[in-house]
């Protein structure tokens, strides 16, 4: 018991000491900064930013090509994309 209990805090030291957070990264990764911006590579990416408008003030970079056309995918995956709603 003694050593699981000392494998889990050793665990826990390093993932504190380097910064790996066990968060889920927002869009496909960054923080929003000027110097690490939101990485959008995916069309759920781009819909998850137009459904977060209190991220709209943030960095974001595009980093793939992306088609929100509908006809494009096997099935229909979205009948309206709305990237930011009109105020």
């Amino acid at each position: 018991m003694v050593a699981r209990c000392t494998s889990w805090a050793y665990v826990a030291a390093v993932l504190l000491l380097t910064g790996v957070s066990t968060a889920p990264a927002k869009y496909s990764g960054g923080s929003g900064t000027a110097a690490d911006p939101y990485r959008i590579a995916t069309a759920a990416d781009l819909i998850a930013l137009g459904e977060t408008p209190e991220d709209y003030n943030k960095h974001f970079i595009l980093t793939a090509d992306i088609d929100l056309d509908p006809t494009c995918f096997a099935e229909r995956a979205l009948d309206e994309v709305i990237v930011a709603r009109n105020a």
